[in-house]
Parts: structure tokens; C-alpha cells; sequence
């Protein structure tokens, strides 16, 4: 499958893509290594508390910390996690994890979407159905 540039992830903490347009998957395409720099990820929003803000730069795979958006207690907010791969790839797994220290906090359903100039969205899909 051949995704655009950017990709959204409504509900995602952290992700981690694999492959080229090219070629087969065989490794990551950065979120973990931080070859995807900070200023590729962004999010809906961030969450403030008392020791600090947790923002989408934190939305890594194996990072001490985690992405929190605001209200990130309310599962009914449509909250999203976005990364510019700043050009097309193919996209085979994507894969997520909770909070290193508050295991209870983790993503139970995420759709993937994508676009190539930031504004126009199609979500991933099987047949006519959107994949959740």
C-alpha cells in the first residue's frame, strides 16, 4: 500500500512505520531512532499538569515519557498524532504502545489517515470499510 506524506493517527501515542515506497519492509522509519525529527510530530493538543507538558515529541516508541493530549481521560475527544514523513512511503505496520509508567494508559482503536498537502484526508480502508 502506498500512503502520502503525511500521515494522522486519531488516538495514537506512539507509532512506528516501516519501508520505502520502493522497497519491502524491512525497518523503521525513524519515530524510535529520532531519524523523524521533533518538528515532524505533531498533535491535537497537549496536556499540562503539574510537573510539566507532555507533547507530541513524546508520542516515541521505548521513550521514558508519553504523548498526553488535552482530556486524554475522555475517550470521546478526537484527539490525533501526526507525522510528516515529508514524502511518500509505504506504510506496512504501525505500531503503538502505552505509558511506560501508567500502563493504563494505552490506545484501544486508531484509524490511519493521509494526505499530501495537510488539508485533503483519505483514511486507510479495505474494500469500503474503514480499517480500525
Amino acid at each position: 500500500m502506498f500512503l502520502d506524506k503525511t500521515l494522522l493517527f486519531p488516538l495514537l501515542a506512539a507509532i512506528s512505520l516501516a519501508s520505502s515506497a520502493e522497497e519491502a519492509c524491512t525497518s523503521p522509519l525513524g519515530m524510535a531512532s529520532k531519524v523523524i525529527r521533533d518538528n515532524q510530530i505533531t498533535g491535537s493538543s497537549t496536556y499540562c499538569g503539574g510537573t510539566g507538558c507532555w507533547g507530541p515529541k513524546l508520542g516515541r516508541l521505548h521513550n521514558d515519557d508519553a504523548w498526553y493530549p488535552q482530556n486524554y481521560g475522555n475517550p470521546g475527544r478526537k484527539q490525533w498524532f501526526q507525522v510528516d514523513l515529508r514524502e511518500r512511503r509505504r506504510i506496512t505496520g504501525v505500531q503503538t504502545q502505552g505509558h511506560r509508567y501508567t500502563y493504563s494508559y494505552y490506545v484501544t482503536s486508531f484509524k490511519v489517515q493521509f494526505s499530501d498537502d495537510g488539508t485533503t484526508w483519505k483514511t486507510f480502508a479495505t474494500s469500503h470499510e474503514d480499517m480500525v
